[in-house]
């Protein structure tokens, strides 16, 4: 088996778990994840295609790589001043180097679309330990938006990370699948105004997998913001 078609089979293996998590834990967007059910044939299926060589999958596996929601007050025309707050997950194997950065790669997907402006990192973090507010609080759409409102920004971006693990499949690579959620709160409102689950794969271990799944958890919101 080539290198593309490993790399397909890790992502469409990462893809079925992530949907059976997704389900498991009620913690999708549902608004958009419907139409999106596949069944366990279809995913047999295509691991076959991949692994004879007979079809190509990249269209489909982009497709399946995340799932949205946008709130109708969500206005994309105006921009945007955003704290992006750290990381957060109650994975022991997730480090804190590794939590800065998906912090950068963060900023510069929301910087890719013209519509944000960010915060700078040493203020959103004085103010995070000025406040006291701990790693738990952060995750709280009503904690996010009050640190918003101190910080001056108009919206709040929230990253967690639910899953990161080691696919054994592949015994003799390092190949992770990771499973990460994005939120944007409004600060005056605490309102969701994105919601984004992104699924990650790589064989260059558990950061290659998580920043994989925090740019499929940002794709809707940069394609909307005119960015493919």
């Amino acid at each position: 088996m080539g290198k593309e078609e490993r790399q397909q089979l890790l992502r469409i293996r990462n893809l079925h778990e992530c949907h059976l998590f997704t389900r498991k834990s009620g913690l999708n967007p549902k608004s958009l994840t419907q139409d999106k059910e596949v069944s366990m044939r279809k995913w047999v299926i295509s691991v076959l295609m991949v692994i004879v060589g007979c079809f190509s999958m990249s269209q489909n596996l982009k497709r399946y790589s995340a799932d949205s929601a946008f709130s109708p007050n969500f206005d994309l025309s105006r921009d945007y001043r955003v704290a992006v707050l750290p990381a957060v997950t109650a994975l022991s194997q997730v480090e804190a180097s590794d939590l800065n950065s998906l912090y950068d790669f963060a900023s510069l997907e929301l910087l890719k679309t013209g519509r944000f402006s960010l915060i700078e990192r040493n203020a959103i973090d004085a103010i995070l330990k000025e406040q006291e507010f701990g790693v738990s609080g952060v995750v709280d759409p009503s904690t996010a938006a009050r640190i918003g409102k101190i910080l001056g920004a108009d919206a709040v971006m929230l990253t967690q990370i639910s899953r990161v693990e080691r696919d054994e499949f592949f015994k003799d690579e390092d190949a992770y699948e990771a499973i990460v959620f994005v939120r944007l709160i409004d600060s005056s409102t605490g309102e969701i105004l994105y919601y984004g689950r992104g699924c990650g794969s790589g064989f260059g271990g558990k950061l290659e997998a998580l920043v994989d799944a925090v740019g499929n958890a940002l794709k809707p919101l940069k394609k909307k913001g005119g960015i493919q």
